[in-house]
């Protein structure tokens, strides 16, 4: 993880590896995040994303 920390693309290599599905994501440690934080943070984005879908259809968006 020490090697992803100082790279120029690692932003870059985050919205890349977030943007894959759980079952694309072949593991191990990838933009200094193991499989686990990933699979996490797809979780929350997953959750985030289907409350504001909700707020949406009820008018709250505005």
């Amino acid at each position: 993880m020490a090697g992803c920390r100082g790279c120029s693309i690692l932003r870059s290599c985050h919205t890349w590896v977030l943007g894959l599905t759980e079952a694309q994501d072949g593991g191990g440690v990838v933009a200094a995040m193991t499989a686990e934080t990933r699979a996490a943070i797809r979780r929350n984005d997953s959750a985030a994303a289907r409350h504001q879908r909700g707020r949406s259809r009820e008018g709250h968006d505005r």
